[in-house]
């Protein structure tokens, strides 16, 4: 595998000295068995990523203009065939009326209420109208990326909100996607985030599906920060699975309908080496009642973190199985220059899985920055999986990463 990505400035005099310009390639070549009809082959897959970012630049009466640009292609180097690819993102962004109109247009991501997670064609607007007070909207297609279900050919929706402080603000928002004509999704939400006092939020969200009238997604909690080193959350989670799926989705019919979570989780900083993290929910499913605790402690050796040290314990049960989970893992950097890192995760599950009722994998990684600006890294894993009965990966990275600015100087 083989990544570079470059900076590339300017013509001089064109832009101010604060734009910039960045350029990335990245390519991916793997070896590896696949099993297609009972059959197993060689299969050479070449990924290409590309993308470009550009922001900086002075334009009238537009302040924080960006432009980005992502996407990727794949061809088999064996059969010349399996041709596939996708573009990820290519949005321009900017502000305008001293920065109290956000404008997006293009593919990108809207989130914020009712909207969730939604890769759009089309733009979005945020407006901040003034003391406190705020407008947000959104319209365009959705993206289907590939090897997803496409959720509509049309989708709207908007959020108004009041923000008191960097930490309160109240939001009610709405979404519609339409599939066909067709209803595929239609939801009201309400999210909320208050400090109730120093170090203490509560901070909740729920979303009503106004086409299914029935309750899709609640999230509410308080987080306590009791010192600057300890912080310790409290939550109740109930989401609606398949209403995460259009609803002429076949797929919408062999989906939970109702998954709830009640537990929380606790970080410990004990000191400048040590972190201690613990969290623990019980569940209700379709299935029953189940349970999911973890627990994690990683070490470091001095601020710099040249040497690092974890291990990581989870039990996942619900009535149709369960693992047991162990993983290990550290790094260690030597001059600056050079780091090698250890990974090793193993499982236990409680009902066999094709056979078998444990996997192990391990993997070891190591990073050299020769020159300036340039890293290569090699790496390998290999193991088992209730999948395959062994599984072996080795890689080859080289990067080289140099943005520049219009003035020649890095920033």
């Amino acid at each position: 595998m083989v990544a570079i990505a470059v900076g590339l400035a300017p013509a001089a005099g064109g832009q101010a000295e604060a734009s910039t310009v960045e350029v990335s390639s990245t390519t991916l070549l793997a070896v590896r068995p696949d099993v297609r009809l009972g059959e197993v082959r060689s299969a050479v897959p070449i990924v290409e990523l590309v993308g470009l970012s550009a922001q900086g630049f002075e334009v009238p009466a537009v302040d924080d203009l960006k432009l980005r640009v992502s996407g990727w292609g794949r061809v088999d180097a064996v059969e010349g065939r399996d041709l596939a690819g996708d573009l990820e993102f290519a949005f321009l962004q900017g502000r305008l009326f001293d920065r109290r109109l956000s404008l997006t247009m293009g593919r990108h991501l809207v989130s914020g209420g009712a909207a969730r997670l939604t890769q759009l064609d089309g733009a979005s607007a945020d407006v901040r109208i003034g003391r406190g007070l705020g407008v947000s909207a959104f319209g365009g297609v959705p993206v289907v990326p590939r090897f997803a279900v496409a959720k509509g050919d049309l989708a709207y929706g908007g959020r108004v909100y009041y923000r008191a402080l960097i930490d309160t603000e109240v939001g009610v928002s709405y979404a519609h996607t339409l599939d066909h004509g067709l209803t595929a999704r239609q939801d009201a939400g309400l999210d909320a985030r208050v400090r109730l006092m120093r170090g203490l939020v509560v901070s909740g969200y729920g979303l009503w599906s106004l086409a299914e009238q029935r309750l899709a997604e609640i999230d509410i909690g308080p987080t306590w920060m009791a010192t600057p080193d300890v912080q310790a959350r409290v939550e109740y989670r109930r989401t609606a699975p398949d209403l995460f799926l259009p609803r002429r989705s076949i797929f919408s019919v062999f989906a939970e309908m109702q998954r709830d979570e009640v537990g929380g989780d606790v970080s410990w900083q004990l000191n400048r080496w040590a972190n201690l993290f613990a969290d623990y929910f019980s569940l209700w499913t379709g299935d029953g009642r189940g349970d999911d605790a973890s627990a994690r402690a990683t070490f470091r050796s001095d601020p710099a973190a040249r040497a690092q040290f974890g291990v990581q314990a989870r039990v996942f049960r619900v009535p149709v199985n369960g693992y047991v989970q162990g993983r290990v893992f550290g790094s260690y950097r030597a001059m600056n220059k050079v780091t090698v890192s250890l990974d090793l995760d193993g499982y236990q599950f409680t009902q066999a899985i094709n056979g078998a009722r444990s996997t192990f994998t391990g993997a070891l990684t190591g990073s050299y920055n020769f020159l300036p600006g340039w890293l290569a890294v090699v790496s390998a894993s290999g193991g088992t999986t209730v999948l395959l009965q062994t599984r072996y990966e080795l890689f080859a990275k080289l990067v080289f990463n140099y943005p520049t600015t219009t003035s020649g100087l890095t920033p």
